[in-house]
């Protein structure tokens, strides 16, 4: 067994508890429908999407989507959202901006479009691109 094998998951699946760190940024992993998000703004955003899927303003959305920006480097963007009218929109939610995330961005929006920042659940968009 390597070192990498000891990961979260499987010391977790061996009944061996990890206790869970502390974001850089003072971000707080929060549980909501299941699934754990890496902050509490992102689990509101997922609470208020089910909201306005609820609402029919939303079809479908997709948490944690990975997209290729080349050169090797990855982004996953916290949701892709369908809505009921307009294009997907793809969207971040973020309570500050770090210097990675702005290569990211540009490099994100080079290659697929813009990209929708929050930094606060309310502040999702109810409607798609046109």
């Amino acid at each position: 067994m390597k070192l990498s094998d000891l990961n979260p998951e499987y010391l977790k699946k061996h009944g061996i508890e990890v206790p869970k760190t502390r974001s850089k940024y003072g971000a707080k992993r929060t549980e909501y429908g299941g699934r754990e998000y890496a902050s509490r703004l992102e689990a509101n955003c997922a609470a208020q999407l089910d909201r306005l899927k609820a609402a029919g303003l939303v079809t479908e959305w997709e948490p944690q989507v990975r997209f290729d920006l080349g050169s090797g480097l990855k982004y996953t963007a916290d949701f892709v959202v369908h809505y009921a009218k307009g294009q997907p929109r793809t969207i971040d939610s973020k309570g500050l901006e770090t210097p990675d995330f702005k290569v990211r961005r540009k490099l994100f929006e080079e290659r697929y479009g813009p990209l929708d920042v929050v930094k606060d659940y309310r502040d999702l968009p109810t409607e798609g691109r046109p």
